[in-house]
């Protein structure tokens, strides 16, 4: 997972603690020497997803969150997005999944063809 690594074939790094907790969050420790080729693809998705929570955004863009992660790990990523909310990082979503629409969304923006024609006043306010 550390490409300064990758062609020496050896892990000598220590991550950080806030990667290491993600890590462990997402049953990533024991695979951190391992070749992103011998990841499958979601613990490949599940290394970006640590890597942009760790440089602290202001905001998050996320697209269609469970069909690019899977069911396996979709919880923790939601307890995870749900701490990154509760200190104050605005997630901007497009979500297929209702449940996560209900949890997440406190406003609602329709955009068509790269117009706001929705919510311009600050957002429709979800129920």
């Amino acid at each position: 997972m550390f490409m300064i690594n990758y062609f020496e074939n050896k892990f000598l790094t220590t991550p950080p603690d806030d990667i290491m907790k993600l890590c462990r969050l997402f049953h990533l420790d024991e695979k951190l020497d391992l070749r992103p080729t011998h990841l499958d693809t979601e613990d490949m998705r599940l290394a970006i997803i640590i890597r942009e929570i760790c440089k602290n955004p202001d905001i998050m863009l996320i697209d269609r969150p469970k069909e690019f992660l899977g069911t396996k790990s979709f919880d923790t990523f939601k307890s995870v997005l749900r701490g990154l909310a509760d200190t104050g990082t605005t997630l901007i979503f497009h979500a297929l999944d209702e449940d996560f629409i209900k949890e997440f969304a406190t406003r609602e923006i329709l955009i068509e063809d790269g117009k706001i024609v929705e919510g311009a006043d600050g957002g429709v306010l979800c129920n």
